[in-house]
């Protein structure tokens, strides 16, 4: 019960923050849904754990007392964020052509070759469409600050889930579910926007076993650019979708809010942090 008055106190909050961006936004009611949801969801933390692997005790030792508490199991990196993802993956065995159609990964066999073309040098296999992936319907975070102001540790949650059809007639389908997120830029040690890159994740997933061991999970994104241009009207930064690519879990830095612009051709979206 405190759970689902807690969702809802969120839901009623960002809708009338959409309401006052955007007066021509029109909230879609999904509460028919929310049984089978919760239902799921508890089902799934059940299963779930945290299975990253802890840093080496050589840098744990560098952290200072601030940094985040590291469950046994988890990933921090200088107590910046602690990712969180199940046990095992609830979708086995899935196809890249299901990746393509339903999960709108398009460019996911190119972006996965770039990767372990990369990371794996000694690979001497390179991902196929016949492959199959274990993917995952979500990561919890524990973060801090992306200002770095020493603000009390976050938690949110990245999900990235196709459209299901409705489980029973009289109830409706089940949208899809592809969060954005912020990802640290490579080798820059600043902090707030000037040091994070917007992506919209599309699928978390598995690296197959064949092609060598990899520590941690990986994910499927679109990275967006223009990240550095602010809107006049609402005063938020202007980004437009760009290239695909396959990064590690351990990248994403915390989830971000993008508003799509009304009455504009190009995809665009509005970042608000």
């Amino acid at each position: 019960m405190i759970r689902w008055l807690r969702r809802q106190e969120s839901v009623d909050a960002y809708t009338a923050f959409l309401a006052w961006v955007m007066p021509e936004y029109e909230a879609t009611d999904y509460e028919e849904n929310s049984d089978d949801e919760d239902e799921e969801d508890e089902n799934e933390e059940l299963i779930s754990s945290t299975v990253l692997p802890c840093e080496d005790s050589d840098q744990k030792n560098n952290n200072n007392e601030e940094s985040l508490p590291c469950p046994p199991g988890s990933t921090s990196w200088l107590g910046q964020t602690i990712h969180t993802i199940a046990k095992k993956a609830p979708s086995q065995a899935t196809t890249v052509r299901t990746l393509q159609e339903s999960y709108g990964a398009e460019d996911f066999i190119p972006a996965l070759r770039k990767f372990v073309k990369k990371n794996l040098p000694n690979c001497g296999i390179e991902p196929h469409e016949a492959d199959v992936f274990e993917v995952y319907k979500r990561v919890k975070l524990q973060y801090k600050s992306l200002q770095g102001f020493g603000d009390p540790p976050e938690a949110d949650t990245i999900r990235a889930t196709p459209a299901r059809p409705a489980p029973r007639p009289g109830r409706c389908p089940t949208p899809p579910y592809f969060d954005t997120a912020l990802v640290d830029h490579k080798g820059l040690a600043v902090t707030g926007i000037e040091g994070v890159e917007v992506v919209q994740v599309h699928i978390i997933f598995k690296l197959p076993p064949e092609f060598g061991p990899y520590p941690h999970p990986l994910v499927y994104v679109e990275y967006f650019t223009g990240c550095r241009i602010l809107a006049e009207t609402y005063g938020m930064w202007v980004v437009h979708r760009a290239m695909p690519l396959v990064i590690s879990i351990r990248d994403l830095d915390i989830p971000v809010t993008l508003l799509g612009r009304l009455k504009m051709s190009l995809m665009c979206a509005q970042v608000s942090l």
